[in-house]
C-alpha cells in the first residue's frame, strides 16, 4: 500500500465549533512497529492535508498488547500539535514524532470528545 493508502485506510472526518479535523486510525502490534508506522505518517500526512479542506489532521497509531492500549498520536502540522498539547496536556511522552499516551487515546472514547471539548471552550478564530 502507498503512504496515502495507508493513511487513508480507516480514517474519518469530524467538525467541531467551526473546526473540521480529520484522525486516521492505525493499528500495529508493538512499539517498534508503532514507531516506525508513526514515522512513516509523519512524513504522510503534509501531502493528506492537501487533499481536505480540513484544520487539523492526525494519524493515531495503536497498539493492544496483553490487554493494555497504546496510543502514538501524530499531527500533521504545528497547529495540529498545538491543540493537541492543549487539548491532551497529560500525554506520556513525546518521542520527537508521537504524543504517546500509555493508557489509550480511542479515536471514539476519548479523542474525539477530548477535542470536540476543547474546541467548544476554546472558539476558533
Amino acid at each position: 500500500m502507498t503512504e496515502q493508502e495507508v493513511l487513508f485506510s480507516d480514517y474519518k472526518e469530524y467538525e467541531a465549533s467551526g473546526v473540521k479535523y480529520g484522525i486516521a486510525l492505525l493499528s500495529v502490534i508493538d512499539e517498534d512497529a508503532a514507531k516506525a508506522l508513526a514515522a512513516r505518517m509523519k512524513k504522510a500526512l503534509p501531502e493528506g492535508f492537501k487533499t481536505r479542506n480540513i484544520d487539523l489532521m492526525y494519524a493515531s497509531v495503536g497498539i493492544r498488547e496483553n490487554g493494555e492500549k497504546i496510543d502514538y498520536i501524530v499531527p500533521c502540522d504545528s497547529y495540529s500539535e498545538e491543540i493537541l498539547k492543549a487539548a491532551f496536556p497529560d500525554y506520556d511522552e513525546f518521542d520527537g514524532t508521537s504524543y504517546i499516551f500509555r493508557k489509550g487515546l480511542g479515536r471514539k472514547t476519548k479523542f474525539v470528545p477530548g477535542l470536540t471539548d476543547y474546541l467548544g471552550a476554546h472558539p476558533h478564530e
